[in-house]
């Protein structure tokens, strides 16, 4: 080593060209870096879905967990199996030993899997993909003193123009709460005109429903039959035929039930400042680069904080890992 050090500093030519060639190296190199909020740690893990809707977890359990792990359990380069059973669905999560060659295992699991036939009937296609975590970027949070509906909307609309950005591949919701229509029949409306439950739910199956029905085919065209009846408001199911009467009148659900166009009520509720809050939570994918995909995102916030409506009062505030934008109603 001594020898080295005295041969360059004998030589520095030699050792102001080997410095130029680190420095250039470098230079080339460093736009290569994959640059992470916090290093994503590699799982040997491959997680296989069934869905299988209708069914109850102790019948998942039987007729999916059990048998793919009865079958799977003979593979070398597994080391742990566990299984889920919910209702509608079966998870199976598979753990390799060490050093396994994830992809060549995943085909192993795939085509043992894809051989059992015993599944019942009503069970779907099982799903089988290599487990990841997912790096988050950053987060934004859309804030407003403004209903439900406009704040959803709002937020998903933010959502979707994120996700079509250039090198932003994955973003999620969260707090966006879910429609519901709620239908309410009261007794004395049933007995008036001398209907039930089932009767009601069977004319609202029958009247809302999206169904294909075939094709027809000619000699140059081919033409898709489809029933496009499914209602999606609150007003399209006021509207469903629930009894024809002998005169030819016809009772709609509107003149016997209170139907409510809303959210699902949920018990836990974000807030930002102690408003109402969506949050849409941005991810890397693969060799994306984090600070890119920030910085992307950044100048989306910045160009879209003056287009927001004129209704709504916007403004931008960096937090640690973060990003929000806030929308207030002036109004109010």
């Amino acid at each position: 080593m001594k020898n080295i050090i005295k041969w360059f500093v004998n030589n520095s030519v030699a050792a102001n060209l080997f410095m130029i060639l680190i420095l250039i190296s470098g230079y080339v190199t460093l736009p290569k870096i994959l640059m992470e909020i916090f290093p994503v740690p590699s799982l040997d893990i491959i997680s296989i879905s069934v869905p299988y809707p209708g069914a109850s977890p102790e019948d998942i359990e039987k007729s999916i967990c059990t048998k793919i792990e009865e079958n799977i359990a003979g593979i070398e380069s597994i080391k742990k199996i566990r299984s889920t059973a919910l209702e509608n669905q079966g998870l199976i999560y598979v753990e390799l030993l060490p050093g396994e060659e994830i992809s060549k295992a995943k085909e192993e699991i795939t085509t043992t899997v894809n051989a059992i036939t015993t599944f019942p009937d009503q069970a779907e296609k099982p799903i089988i993909s290599e487990y990841k975590i997912q790096s988050q970027v950053m987060q934004i949070a859309i804030s407003g003193d403004i209903d439900e509906e406009s704040l959803s909307n709002i937020a998903k609309r933010i959502q979707d123009e994120i996700s079509t950005l250039p090198g932003i591949t994955l973003t999620t919701s969260a707090g966006v709460k879910s429609k519901e229509i709620a239908i309410e029949v009261s007794d004395n409306q049933l007995k008036k005109y001398s209907l039930t439950f089932e009767q009601i739910i069977s004319a609202i199956r029958v009247s809302s429903i999206d169904m294909p029905g075939g094709k027809i085919e000619s000699k140059n065209n081919e033409y898709l039959i489809r029933t496009d009846g499914q209602a999606h408001t609150g007003s399209e199911y006021e509207d469903i035929t629930i009894l024809t009467k002998a005169d030819g009148t016809r009772l709609k659900l509107g003149d016997i039930a209170t139907i409510k166009d809303g959210f699902v009520e949920d018990a836990a509720s974000l807030k930002f400042n102690g408003l109402p809050t969506k949050l849409i939570n941005v991810y890397r994918v693969g060799n994306q680069n984090a600070i890119q995909t920030s910085n992307t995102v950044n100048k989306y916030i910045d160009k879209t904080k003056s287009l927001l409506p004129k209704e709504l009062k916007s403004g931008c505030t960096p937090l640690p890992r973060s990003n929000i934008m806030k929308a207030k109603n002036q109004s109010k």
